[in-house]
């Protein structure tokens, strides 16, 4: 998971956490009202060194999730800000790695992250934010 997810060294894995803290903070977190499976969505599903815990849809869903495990649709986002460093790098057509390597120094964070961190939230599953992310 580690990998698929580039949390590969400790500055890294912080910042996912700090990430995961200012989701809690701002309220992002799973609203389950199925007596199934009350989730605590107030306690973080990271340390600064590892992920403690992971959500994953219940097999057969429920009848609120019409036995699919998820209901509605929510958005994944990343967001390039044009910074000098960016446009420099547009301006001389460098690769689109370099691009996205630069971005992220700079405290991107792409859309498998913010996915990443939706899942940590029990909003979604790893395997729906590996299905509509990767390549």
């Amino acid at each position: 998971l580690g990998e698929v997810f580039n949390l590969t060294d400790s500055a890294t894995m912080k910042h996912v956490h700090e990430l995961e803290k200012m989701a809690l903070e701002a309220g992002l977190g799973k609203t389950n009202t199925s007596k199934k499976s009350q989730e605590n969505t107030t306690e973080l599903a990271t340390t600064e060194s590892k992920i403690t815990k992971l959500w994953k849809a219940h097999d057969g869903g429920c009848s609120n999730c019409n036995h699919t495990g998820y209901k509605g649709r929510m958005g994944i986002y990343e967001v390039l800000e044009n910074n000098t460093d960016i446009q420099k790098l547009i301006v001389s057509n460098s690769r689109s790695e370099l691009l996205q390597e630069s971005a992220i120094k700079n405290g991107m964070v792409t859309m498998q992250i913010d996915g990443f961190i939706k899942s940590l939230r029990g909003q979604t599953s790893i395997e729906e934010i590996l299905r509509v992310t990767t390549q």
